[in-house]
């Protein structure tokens, strides 16, 4: 039974030996061979979203269009020797949104009532603080 107990004690103390060793060589590994330290550039992030008109109206609902059964494609032609002359691109249209008109005398006229408003809470502020003063002399 002696024998038992003292190979056991032994396997422990060669654990405890090899643990030590890996723990000592990586602490002086990391101490005297340092690695290169990483480079991290900025990540850049681009929101994909399609053009205005690629996009489906909002006024029809996708759900009320039927299914369509996919098409064949066509079979492929022969080729030709002639190449096709590329074709010329036509710049985007601008479309020019219209904005309404207005008269120089309803913008005037707007201008003066705000003007006259603000006057006369201004006038009203002055009003109130002069009846606060005068009730704080009376007291």
């Amino acid at each position: 039974m002696k024998i038992k107990k003292d190979t056991f004690f032994n396997f422990i103390l060669i654990s405890i030996a090899f643990h030590l060793a890996v723990f000592i060589f990586l602490t002086l590994k990391v101490l005297f061979f340092p690695t290169e330290s990483q480079i991290h550039q900025q990540a850049v992030r681009i929101d994909i979203v399609a053009l205005p008109d690629k996009n489906p109206s909002p006024s029809a609902p996708a759900a009320s269009k039927p299914l369509e059964k996919p098409q064949k494609a066509p079979a492929p032609q022969p080729k030709t020797a002639e190449k096709p002359k590329p074709k010329k691109k036509e710049p985007p249209k601008i479309v020019k949104k219209e904005v309404p008109k207005v008269k120089k005398e309803e913008v005037k006229e707007e201008q003066d009532s705000a003007i006259a408003r603000i006057r006369a809470l201004q006038k009203a502020k002055e009003l109130e603080e002069q009846k606060n003063q005068a009730a704080a002399k009376t007291q």
